[in-house]
């Protein structure tokens, strides 16, 4: 009975102290049984933001298994359009088996190689593009997307490319809350074709301004015109 109190007690200690770091690396230095229970949650999220980076973190997960089981969270962040980052998704799609959000920032060569990147994420359940762009257009993207995504956050990016992308999906996608930030008027289409497309699937909507005081929360359902969006579009 005392090796598993113990344990538990263990647990719980770490468990309180999830979002300090600091403590956590602390708690890896108290001995080697603190240090499963510490790596859970020094190890859930993976920040990408440089190819020097990329490799150091990509020889780390080569050589140990279990702590890429841990991270649910992998952000890259990109603002030169270096052919890096491409080849840093397709990595970590083997590297990174539960990733559940995925953050995208920066400038990428285009949405095609972005969105095939998203959908090899088999868990994958959140993305966010903010501050997203990309340097050439190819056409219509036909990359799956994942039937498990539940969030979808567009701000400061080419958003219309990427909602036709959900729209022209072949299975009904599963989205349940969508965030669209930054909305403009040549963007409205795109916007109210997928709200229709998602239906009644669609839970929760903000869009708007780039700030609280202006963003809107609506239902999922309530389409808008330039009129609406754009009054003064109609004059």
């Amino acid at each position: 009975m005392k090796g598993p109190f113990v344990l538990e007690i263990m647990e719980m200690i770490i468990d309180d102290v999830q979002d300090d770091r600091t403590t956590l690396h602390a708690c890896c230095l108290v001995s080697k049984a603190w240090i499963s229970r510490s790596r859970r949650y020094l190890f859930q999220e993976v920040v990408l933001d440089s190819f020097v980076t990329f490799s150091k973190i990509s020889a780390i997960l080569h050589s140990v298994s279990k702590p890429g089981e841990w991270v649910r969270t992998l952000t890259v962040e990109e603002e030169n359009n270096y052919p890096w980052v491409v080849r840093a998704l397709q990595a970590m799609v083997h590297y990174l088996p539960s990733i559940v959000e995925l953050r995208l920032f920066g400038v990428f060569a285009d949405w095609v190689d972005v969105a095939h990147s998203i959908g090899t994420f088999s868990t994958l359940r959140a993305v966010s593009l903010d501050y997203l762009g990309w340097v050439q257009e190819r056409g219509v993207c036909t990359a799956r997307v994942p039937l498990q995504l539940e969030r979808m956050s567009m701000r400061a990016c080419e958003k219309r490319e990427v909602m036709e992308w959900i729209t022209s999906a072949k299975e009904q996608p599963q989205l349940r809350e969508v965030v669209v930030l930054d909305l403009c008027e040549p963007e409205l289409d795109a916007f109210n074709h997928l709200l229709r497309r998602l239906g009644d699937n669609l839970e929760a909507l903000t869009f708007g301004a780039d700030t609280d005081e202006e963003r809107m929360q609506a239902p999922p359902h309530v389409f808008l015109s330039s009129s609406d969006w754009f009054p003064s579009s109609s004059t």
